[in-house]
């Protein structure tokens, strides 16, 4: 599984993850299509999942920003 799927997985799918992060799914359905989350983005989003118990970890997300590096923009926030 690619650690974007890992990390969509802990959240509970698409939906789930850009209702906890104030993000419209397109947004989140955009990170999973580039395969990467923004740089900005990394932070709330291990800040919820540990306030919540999702069980994103920072290797997780270390993998999804390693992945992600060369595909697509640098902007990926639609928001």
């Amino acid at each position: 599984m690619e650690p974007i799927q890992q990390t969509l997985t802990c959240f509970g799918g698409v939906r789930a993850m850009a209702r906890a992060l104030d993000k419209s799914p397109s947004t989140v359905q955009y990170w999973v299509e580039k395969s990467a989350i923004p740089q900005e983005s990394l932070a709330a989003i291990l800040s919820v999942s540990e306030s919540e118990g999702f069980g994103v970890t920072r290797a997780m997300l270390d993998a999804v920003s390693t992945a992600g590096q060369n595909k697509g923009p640098d902007d990926m926030d639609e928001d």
